[in-house]
């Protein structure tokens, strides 16, 4: 059985669509600008399109300093 670590990142929802041909260096501008925060820290930041049928995550991957970004559906 797998279980989450005792201390989970905190997640920020950016409720504002964006442009979804953002990679992850225009994702991490946008996490600087908008909300004010570091992007390489160890938070989860989730952006939708303006439909808000697909959403973007910008996290740090793994243990390492790049940040990685996933594209999913619903």
């Amino acid at each position: 059985m797998m279980r989450p670590p005792n201390q989970l990142p905190e997640v920020f929802l950016s409720v504002a669509p964006i442009d979804f041909r953002l990679q992850i260096n225009g994702l991490a501008i946008r996490v600087q600008e908008s909300l004010g925060l570091n992007p390489l820290s160890e938070h989860h930041y989730v952006f939708t399109n303006r439909r808000h049928n697909r959403i973007k995550i910008l996290a740090l991957a793994g243990a390492g300093t790049e940040p990685d970004h996933r594209t999913g559906s619903g």
